[in-house]
């Protein structure tokens, strides 16, 4: 025994020890347990009874996990879990959902603290770091995996990313061996620890090293896209490459403030990062984790015309996943992007006082790792 408060029985992994629900639940995480039954034998029958079965692991709750801790009498309870080759999420993972977190309750709790966007930027990287130094700095080669400005693995026009690439296939027309539009750059983003050694593994040259992992010359990453060595090519889709899963996260941040909240373009600012965002998640198989945050420290500044507010109109794309434009005379829906987490943090100062909005988080298409951020991490609904 640990010394933990609750053990609970697994047929397929042996006891998990918990001191409570967030901690075991981040335990069948790491074990990459998808799919659960919860099961009891009682004293006068030797088969085992389902109390319930198939529950997925993002369906997984307090109850369920109350119902194994419960004292019963005459019946031994314990669980069966279907378990994937990976971990669902692993230790990176929660440092940077912790790492955000801070950010985000910090904002929520002392909007005043942040003047500027780059402020945002600074606390988010030093909070993720911090307390995690053995997670994102590589003492060996003295690499960190949280960087700033670090960017992209494909080209686009600007002027498209707010009509969005669409209908066309923007894989094809964004690739980075393409001769039109420019390479961006991520507001924050967090490298994959692999990346890191299978760069040492086939570059032995340390500035050549130095070259792929900073990222900034084009060649290169062309370069390193077409190395076979590197990034041997597969002929099963459902396997990446080592190109395309060089990032684990990448963010993007909107700061609307006093000076910008009647600015229309900051809609259009953000609604052109989620576009960024889905470019990423589709030119990395979907391996990426793309989040764009909006933090807001003002109320709502209404417009001397009495049409909605900016910021009115930014609150109702989140809450609704789609806003519709006025585009050279016509209207057009703008949807949020499948798979990219949005979240809108709101926290400002008026006559009355400080007021604390709670977070609108919404994400179509989530992926197991949205939903333990928002309903588990920050304690927030989320909107699919």
């Amino acid at each position: 025994m640990s010394g933990k408060t609750y053990r609970v029985s697994v047929k397929e992994c042996g006891y998990i020890e918990a001191d409570n629900f967030e901690e075991f639940y981040m335990e069948l995480l790491k074990k990459g347990i998808n799919k659960i039954d919860l099961k009891y034998f009682d004293m006068i029958d030797d088969n085992p009874n389902f109390y319930k079965s198939d529950i997925l692991i993002e369906d997984f709750n307090k109850d369920h996990f109350n119902w194994l801790n419960e004292t019963s009498q005459g019946k031994s309870k314990f669980m069966r879990a279907n378990v994937s080759q990976n971990s669902i999420l692993n230790d990176l993972d929660f440092a940077v959902f912790s790492g955000l977190r801070k950010t985000i309750n910090r904002f929520r709790e002392k909007p005043m603290l942040f003047f500027t966007e780059s402020d945002l930027h600074s606390f988010i990287q030093n909070d993720i770091l911090i307390d995690h130094s053995k997670t994102f700095i590589d003492i060996r080669k003295n690499i960190s995996l949280v960087h700033l400005e670090y960017p992209t693995n494909f080209r686009y026009n600007k002027n498209l990313l707010l009509g969005g690439y669409g209908l066309i296939d923007h894989k094809t027309n964004t690739d980075i061996e393409i001769k039109t539009g420019d390479r961006g750059n991520f507001d924050v983003a967090v490298l994959n620890p692999d990346f890191i050694n299978k760069i040492y593994d086939h570059y032995k040259n340390d500035q050549d090293r130095i070259i792929h992992l900073i990222n900034k010359d084009i060649k290169a990453a062309i370069e390193r896209k077409n190395n076979k060595n590197y990034n041997p090519q597969n002929s099963d889709p459902g396997i990446l490459s080592n190109f395309e899963k060089e990032l684990n996260y990448a963010v993007e941040v909107k700061f609307i403030h006093h000076f910008n909240a009647r600015n229309r373009n900051m809609l259009d600012e953000i609604i052109k990062d989620n576009e960024k965002l889905s470019l990423a998640y589709a030119h990395s198989g979907r391996y990426v984790k793309p989040i764009n945050l909006v933090f807001c420290s003002t109320d709502s500044k209404e417009r001397r015309d009495n049409k909605k507010s900016v910021i009115n109109q930014i609150k109702d794309y989140f809450l609704n996943g789609n806003i519709k434009l006025n585009k050279d005379g016509s209207m057009k829906t703008k949807w949020i992007p499948k798979g990219v987490l949005n979240i809108f943090i709101e926290s400002f100062y008026d006559n009355d006082g400080k007021k604390t909005i709670k977070p609108i988080a919404i994400c179509r298409k989530p992926k197991i790792w949205a939903k333990y951020f928002c309903e588990k991490v920050l304690k927030v609904e989320l909107i699919q």
